[in-house]
């Protein structure tokens, strides 16, 4: 009933806009495990059967995901809008589970307005110029993980979240905020064009130590700005993001263009005052396609070290790779490795859901019945190390992933 209301709102939108460019999406899918087997570090074993939302996660299955999406443009401004629909458990006084569909707080809203070659950006968006190259064949590939975001991932917890996602301009640690961006673009530069970016980023940039104070002054936003080139032969992301007085980021991403792979090289670097004493993430990828058959690669290197004294640099090392070929328009099939280590170092400061290390292995195969409407069937088998932190010794299970985008 909520989506025949979500849609019937869109419609009247789309019919009270005479004069823009106008679309309507519904992204619909089912993250479904028909089996999952755990065995513990002392032999005990959990087995799960037919789970249809989320029980316990595993190999990208999870609770069913809805996203409406509308968008509407002239020449000189447009708004957008992505209400994502989510659900979550719990357990009521008597003990029996309940569950509580919600709007997530993923949903993405935006609005720009263009007075020639200036454009003003404002809501809640992702902001990225370099390409990740994370999309895999199918739904919930291992390279389409948090690792595919430059900056840091295993080393991100704790004070070290700030340098998450990093080469997203708009991001805030990992994750939307309320931004405004002015950017204005020059057409001609060395055979290329050249987008330069100013932002405001919500967050509490700087607040008064002593509240006691008689002259209290805030600032509530942090700020950033951005060099973005493109030619026919290279195309260079540098960033630069202060989102409070103590955090400093820096990043460089550059992609050369008429190459037979596509490839990547990232580097990020951050810091915060009495916190983190210095942080960075060197990223790399490739792509290679040849007709039916793809070939994908991620490495991405990590070290970070406390602003305290006598801490030890932590270090980390992320390497992954995906083959897929198309075997006609109906089926595909795919083979994903992935190896993590959170704790190149040896001094158990790293963390991977309480292990040092772990490798995961993930074969499947994409059943098409057209543009944007898939099943994804994979087996996806994790190998985690001893660990002191976490009982898991092995888990494997059989997602199937449902997913329809029209």
């Amino acid at each position: 009933m909520k989506k025949v209301i979500g849609v019937a709102v869109a419609a009247s939108l789309v019919a009270g806009m005479a004069f823009a460019e106008v679309s309507v999406s519904l992204n619909s899918r089912l993250r479904s495990n028909m089996y999952h087997f755990i065995k513990n570090e002392n032999g005990n074993k959990e087995t799960y059967t037919f789970d249809l939302n989320n029980a316990k996660s595993h190999g990208g299955s999870g609770a069913m995901s809805d996203a409406l999406g509308f968008k509407a443009k002239t020449d000189y401004a447009g708004v957008s809008l992505e209400l994502t629909e989510g659900s979550i458990k719990y357990k009521n006084e008597d003990g029996d589970t309940k569950s509580v569909s919600f709007m997530k707080n993923d949903t993405k809203w935006s609005g720009w307005l263009k007075f020639s070659g200036l454009t003003l950006s404002f809501g809640q968006f992702d902001s990225r110029f370099i390409s990740r190259y994370n999309t895999t064949m199918g739904e919930s590939g291992l390279l389409d993980s948090d690792y595919a975001k430059y900056g840091l991932t295993s080393l991100a917890d704790g004070d070290a979240k700030f340098l998450k996602d990093a080469n997203n301009f708009s991001a805030v640690a990992g994750s939307r905020k309320n931004v405004l961006i002015a950017d204005y673009t020059f057409a001609d530069v060395a055979g290329g064009k050249l987008l330069v970016k100013a932002a405001l980023l919500e967050n509490n940039y700087k607040t008064p130590k002593d509240e006691n104070d008689d002259d209290l002054k805030y600032t509530k936003a942090g700020f950033g700005f951005e060099a973005d080139y493109q030619s026919n032969s290279v195309a260079v992301q540098g960033l630069f993001k202060k989102l409070n007085e103590d955090q400093m980021i820096l990043g460089a991403y550059v992609e050369p263009k008429g190459l037979p792979v596509n490839a990547v090289l990232g580097f990020t670097y951050g810091s915060e005052k009495d916190k983190v004493k210095s942080a960075f993430a060197i990223d790399g990828r490739l792509q290679y396609k040849a007709d039916a058959l793809t070939l994908a690669g991620l490495v991405k290197y990590e070290s970070g070290k406390a602003d305290t004294d006598g801490a030890k640099t932590d270090t980390a090392l992320a390497a992954g790779a995906e083959v897929s070929y198309v075997v006609n328009d109906k089926i595909g099939a795919f083979f994903d490795i992935m190896y993590i280590n959170a704790d190149l170092d040896d001094d158990d400061s790293g963390s991977v859901t309480g292990a040092a290390s772990k490798i995961q292995v993930r074969p499947g195969v994409v059943f098409t019945a057209g543009k944007n409407a898939a099943i994804t069937a994979a087996f996806q088998y994790d190998s985690y190390n001893d660990s002191d932190d976490r009982t898991t010794k092995t888990e494997y299970s059989i997602p199937v992933i449902f997913r329809v985008k029209l």
